[in-house]
């Protein structure tokens, strides 16, 4: 194979199809599990250790599978064995489920609401995302949204939800409903690298652009002609890998830390957000197009009964904050973003 060496890190460099040749084999492939579930206190391992670990494979081929992982995937001491970064991130992805299981998760209805309507919502989980639907109202995407999503198989006034990215392991040892909140979670997180222009799969430099519905009309619901409720949509791609999402505008704010002070000031945890309350906020919110030439919007949510408003200018920037505060009835002069 043609490799290099990475002489500060002391691996050896290998191209894509090289690193993927190295785990070709399930005895390799053992291996990294092996040391990933291992311990902190006991690695590095042994040869013998890590040998019995995996199971009854002869001792020549045995370290003929270890050189093949050695100096990319594993790092060899005196000790013994020990994944390197690149071993621990491919363990990471086989652990997670990533790229060996498809479970599914059928529709099932949850005792959480629309934040819409205040009616049922259900959730399903297919290619590795969670999927939300309204029984009652068109939802954020529209009921069309719903077909293309379900692959044809929800009810037709349906409203779509939307999806939220999760990977297999977040279905282990829960319950639908602690399902939702842990995809939440990973949401949240997505949501708070990538409203800051990094990528959440790479840390790569993600490219941003703003999507205007210049007819939206949302008197239905969703607006028949993009089909979504909010006119202005965000959407980033990597300029490294292929993750990609589009979002409504208002959740591209959440890097914002005057909004994140807002949401903590009012009990909406970041970290381990509950549905309702944050949906209530960050999913239900005014929007107000002041201007598409250049782009100008005002972005306004709300939280027992305090708002703030964020105004974005055609950089899409934040140029502008004001709060109103219902109890004592302040309204608190804009500022500069």
């Amino acid at each position: 194979m043609a490799q290099g060496t990475d002489e500060d890190a002391g691996r050896t460099l290998l191209s894509p199809g090289e690193a993927f040749a190295a785990i070709g084999h399930e005895t390799r492939v053992q291996i990294l599990e092996a040391l990933a579930t291992a311990h902190r206190s006991e690695r590095p391992l042994s040869f013998s250790a890590l040998r019995e670990r995996v199971g009854s494979v002869d001792s020549s081929r045995f370290n003929y599978h270890l050189d093949q992982l050695v100096g990319h995937f594993l790092e060899r001491s005196e000790d013994g064995y020990g994944l390197s970064s690149a071993g621990q991130r491919m363990a990471e992805a086989i652990q997670s489920g990533a790229v060996t299981e498809a479970p599914r998760l059928e529709r099932v209805q949850l005792e959480e609401c629309c934040h819409y309507c205040g009616a049922p919502i259900e959730v399903s989980y297919r290619h590795e995302r969670l999927e939300l639907y309204c029984t009652e109202c068109s939802g954020t995407y529209g009921t069309s949204n719903t077909q293309e999503a379900g692959e044809g198989d929800i009810p037709a006034e349906y409203g779509f939800l939307g999806l939220l990215n999760l990977p297999p392991a977040g279905l282990q040892d829960r319950e639908p409903s602690g399902v939702l909140r842990s995809a939440l979670s990973w949401h949240v997180t997505e949501a708070l690298l990538s409203a800051d222009g990094t990528c959440p799969r790479c840390s790569a430099r993600l490219d941003g652009r703003l999507t205007l519905c210049e007819d939206h009309d949302r008197s239905g619901g969703t607006c028949e002609y993009c089909e979504n409720r909010y006119a202005a949509q965000h959407s980033a791609h990597c300029t490294n890998c292929v993750y990609s999402r589009r979002v409504f505008f208002g959740a591209s704010l959440l890097s914002n830390t005057t909004l994140q002070a807002f949401l903590t000031e009012h009990g909406r945890n970041l970290v381990a957000p509950d549905f309702q309350r944050y949906a209530s906020v960050m999913m239900d919110y005014e929007e107000r197009i002041l201007g598409t030439g250049p782009f100008e919007a005002a972005f306004t949510f709300t939280a027992d009964g305090d708002s703030i408003t964020f105004t974005v200018d055609d950089d899409l920037s934040v140029v502008d904050v004001a709060r109103e505060d219902a109890a004592s009835g302040d309204v608190r002069p804009p500022r500069r973003g």
